[in-house]
């Protein structure tokens, strides 16, 4: 094992003890743990108390107890109303392979998720900064084996958030929905948020980018919120008035944002979804490279 490897590894361990012991980091992600369960929850009740006047409207069979049933679901007339609901046909198509719960456990999760990984994340290095304990950090090894460390460390954080909402959620649904394919259910919820670690690393890049510019934690999470909303609210912009010509700019424009992806990760064609999760990689590489370009040559 090289130096440099030995060092991100070591940093990497660094960060997640120290993040675990972080009172702020575990309430926070205690919290994405509440209102994940008690969203999903609310969300079955919802589709319980509509499932008899949607089936009726539609004319058909209701079936049993529980959520959206089998019937429902493969109804002509409801997937014409989902293909209608949803601009792309191809993820609209892919939706209906995917068993209810594990549709709703995924929009809840890439909801919660991205104000998850901002909040906790975006203060790892500018503590250190404002308190000085990185130069003791940093005259042990590079800055960049110790930058890397840090996301290497808050990926695993997260992921780790990302199984323990998985096996909760799963959980409920088998307890909760009555003839659930619990099987089937969990496979497709376990790779929803595997896609969605992998989504939530574009974000873990943007929050430590953030973190590198300030010495105050506060400035940085207020400012991670900021250039995070700015980034949505750019996304939105860019996907209505993209078009031929000049408007192509602002196709390439959304392409940086993280906003412009998230459809993606209800695609289930293999060779689309490794395209767009290497994209990620790279778009939270050049996310935590702009915010290095400060810290590299920042006086500690």
């Amino acid at each position: 094992m090289s130096k440099a490897w030995r060092d991100i590894t070591l940093v990497m361990r660094h960060e997640l003890t120290d993040a675990l012991r972080s009172r702020w980091a575990l309430a926070l992600a205690i919290l994405f743990l509440v209102a994940l369960v008690l969203g999903f929850n609310a969300s079955l009740n919802l589709l319980h108390r509509v499932e008899t006047q949607l089936a009726e409207a539609m004319q058909i069979e209701a079936g049993g107890a529980g959520m959206v049933t089998e019937s429902l679901w493969k109804s002509p007339r409801f997937r014409r109303f989902i293909e209608d609901a949803v601009d792309d046909k191809d993820i609209a198509r892919g939706l209906f392979n995917t068993p209810p719960t594990a549709l709703i456990y995924s929009f809840i999760t890439a909801a919660l998720l991205p104000l998850l990984v901002m909040l906790t994340t975006s203060t790892r290095i500018a503590d250190e900064v404002s308190t000085g304990s990185i130069r003791y950090a940093v005259f042990r090894t590079s800055r960049p084996a110790w930058v890397l460390g840090k996301f290497l460390g808050q990926a695993l954080m997260i992921g780790a958030a990302l199984g323990l909402s998985l096996v909760c959620a799963w959980v409920l649904a088998v307890v909760r929905v009555k003839g659930l394919a619990a099987g089937p259910a969990f496979a497709f919820m376990a790779v929803f948020a595997a896609k969605a670690w992998v989504f939530a690393l574009t974000f873990i890049g943007l929050a430590l980018g953030v973190s590198q510019l300030c010495r105050s934690p506060h400035l940085a999470v207020m400012l991670g919120l900021v250039i995070w909303t700015a980034l949505n609210v750019l996304s939105f912009v860019a996907d209505r008035y993209a078009g031929p010509g000049w408007r192509s700019l602002w196709t390439a424009a959304n392409l940086l944002t993280p906003g412009a992806h998230d459809g993606d990760l209800w695609r289930q064609d293999a060779p689309h979804v490794l395209a767009n999760l290497l994209f990620l990689f790279s778009l939270a590489g050049l996310y935590l490279g702009a915010g290095y370009l400060r810290l590299s040559r920042k006086d500690l």
